[in-house]
């Protein structure tokens, strides 16, 4: 489970602040272990930040999970919502954002959708305090591989549920794969690292 999941307004302005002061400023944990990443990765995920939080502040798309995604110029929306306006919606307030010039909206679009009861939400759910754990647990450690020069350019997707970090991607070597694993491990908060990452040689992207 992504640990982006559906907030309300305060809690969005709370924890969209927290993510973004992760992304931007975080530094690496030694001297001399990591340098500098390419602006580029970084200010992909402020935009991301930037829109998570702007669909959480929209009273007519907070209700809904919109997965925002960033890569180069383009927004990939993901998700579901109850009418063809609020997709309209959603991929106008993308493309007015600073770096953005496409918009891939992937949005579905279900009639029938109805928001979960509140006491469904609470029994079967995760407390604002957990998504807020865990969410600034996913934040660090994307911003650990990408200030780390062993790991900046490797193809690595973090999700974090609980306190249990689950890695996806490639890696070119055993050692960045393992690195990515202790980086994780490392992080104050984690009780558990799912390392799912492959070994793929000669492969080069950035991180999701």
């Amino acid at each position: 489970m992504k640990t982006r999941t559906r907030i309300n307004r305060f809690e969005g302005t709370v924890l969209s602040a927290m993510l973004m002061a992760l992304l931007l400023v975080a530094a690496p944990l030694k001297a001399g272990e990591a340098e500098e990443p390419e602006p580029g990765k970084l200010e992909q995920a402020r935009i991301e930040g930037q829109l998570w939080a702007t669909y959480a502040l929209n009273r007519h798309l907070n209700p809904f999970d919109i997965e925002v995604e960033v890569e180069r110029r383009t927004a990939i929306l993901e998700g579901e919502v109850d009418q063809d306006v609020k997709k309209e919606l959603a991929e106008q307030i993308a493309l007015g954002v600073d770096g953005i010039e496409d918009v891939d909206n992937r949005l579905a679009v279900n009639e029938e959708w109805r928001e979960p009861a509140a006491a469904d939400a609470e029994s079967g759910g995760r407390s604002f305090g957990n998504r807020v754990e865990d969410a600034t647990l996913t934040a660090t450690i994307k911003s650990k591989l990408l200030w780390n020069r062993n790991t900046a350019g490797l193809s690595i997707n973090v999700t974090t549920e609980n306190g249990v970090v689950e890695l996806e991607g490639e890696a070119e070597s055993d050692a960045s794969r393992e690195l990515a694993e202790r980086l994780a491990a490392n992080t104050e908060g984690v009780t558990e690292v799912i390392n799912q990452i492959e070994v793929v040689e000669k492969r080069q992207a950035a991180i999701q």
